[in-house]
Parts: C-alpha cells; sequence; structure tokens
C-alpha cells in the first residue's frame, strides 16, 4: 500500500531543511552549493530534486561537512575573479565561484591555487587565456574598450542578447541605446552611461548577465523538447 502524500510531503520539507542546514555549517558558498547538486543531480535547486536525490545529496553533506569554503587569494586574485565573473554573466562559465577559477588557473598555468601565482609571466597567462576565451566564446571585443573593460564584456552581453532576439525591436532603439536605457535603470542614474562608475557598471553588468543565463536556458530547455 502506498503511504499518504501528506507523509511525503512532510519528508520532502525535512529533508530540504536537513540540506540546507548541512551546506550552511559546511561554510560553501551559494555558487558551491549549487555547483555540487548540479554535479550530483543535474539540478542547481534542491526544490527540484525528487525524493531518492534529496536523500543521496543529505548522504554526502554529511560526509563531506567539513568542506571549508575555497577562495582565491593571492596578488593576482582579484583580476583573474573580476575576468571569471564576467565570464559567468556571459553564460560562458557554468559558476561564479572561487573553486571553479581555481580549477581554470590549474589547468591553464599548472598551478595549484591563485596564491601561488607569484610569477608575472604565470599570472599573465592566466589572464590572457581568460581574456581569449572570453573574446572566442563570447565576442568580447576588448580592443573596442581598451581603458574600459567593464563596457567591453557589457557590450557583448548586449550583442549576446540582440542576437538572439531578446531585445525588444522598438523602432529607433539600437544595441548601444538599449544599454544606455537598461544600465541607468538598472543603476538608477537619471543621467547619461558617461556617469557610470564602475559600481554602476558592475551592477548592470550583473543584471545583464541574469538576462544572459535566462535566454540561454531557455534555449537549452527548447533544444531537448
Amino acid at each position: 500500500m502506498s503511504r499518504p502524500a501528506r507523509i511525503y510531503s512532510a519528508n520532502r520539507r525535512s529533508l530540504l531543511a536537513k540540506i540546507h542546514l548541512l551546506a550552511k555549517q559546511s561554510g560553501m558558498e551559494d555558487e558551491d552549493y549549487r555547483d555540487l547538486l548540479d554535479r550530483e543531480t543535474g539540478r542547481r535547486s534542491a526544490a527540484a530534486l525528487s525524493e531518492p536525490q534529496l536523500v543521496h545529496v543529505c548522504e554526502l553533506l554529511a560526509k563531506t561537512g567539513a568542506v571549508k569554503q575555497i577562495k582565491a587569494e593571492g596578488l593576482y586574485a582579484p583580476k583573474l575573479r573580476a575576468l571569471w565573473i564576467s565570464a559567468y554573466h556571459l553564460g560562458v562559465a557554468r559558476s561564479r565561484s572561487d573553486a571553479s577559477l581555481i580549477a581554470f588557473v590549474k589547468r591553464q598555468c599548472r598551478i595549484d591555487h591563485t596564491r601561488f601565482l607569484v610569477d608575472a609571466a604565470d599570472a599573465n597567462k592566466a589572464i590572457e587565456g581568460l581574456k581569449a576565451w572570453l573574446a572566442r566564446e563570447a565576442d568580447v571585443r576588448w580592443t573596442d574598450w581598451p581603458t574600459h573593460p567593464r563596457r567591453a564584456v557589457a557590450d557583448a552581453q548586449v550583442r549576446l542578447l540582440d542576437g538572439v532576439g531578446d531585445i525588444r525591436a522598438i523602432p529607433g532603439t539600437t544595441p548601444e541605446t538599449f544599454l544606455e536605457d537598461y544600465a541607468c535603470r538598472v543603476t538608477g542614474k537619471r543621467r547619461s552611461i558617461q556617469c557610470l562608475d564602475n559600481q554602476d557598471w558592475d551592477r548592470a553588468i550583473a543584471a545583464l548577465g541574469a538576462r544572459v543565463r535566462r535566454v540561454l536556458n531557455n534555449s537549452h530547455a527548447e533544444s531537448h523538447d
């Protein structure tokens, strides 16, 4: 005889609560936690998991409860992190976590952690490798904005959105005017795009990144229908 649906519901609530508690106790960042879910179940939200999957994730978190948050450190970490987060907001990197960045550096330079990047040549190899990756995979045109890399990233995001038809075709609207209107709306600035500071650009890129990932995820889902 099958068990009552309300018991399954209670079990789900209990398992979800346990997962969130174990993840918090482990010190994992949200992106690292979602990477673990994705790696183990193919989903990035515990709410989307079946009950057996919830049990599996609980068991895994219980075994790895001592996992510490991995942080990118060292002289070149800020520059590398900024580029890696740009990769995430362009839909190129699946995770914005420092752990994923460190894994990239290891593949690129055969150095186990960003803290060991002390040689300028090694650091330049990692930085230029990231920039070349973004130029190749996301059409980031660094040379268009040699002193303004954030603008180069935002322009690439808008080109991507325009290319898939996400930017509404309003007469007179161009990618450039869309970017200016969107960035000013997101940041609350009432003047031109020239008035945005670096923090404003970061906010605009993050908002555009959410839009890019939504469009790419929808496109991926449709291709599997």
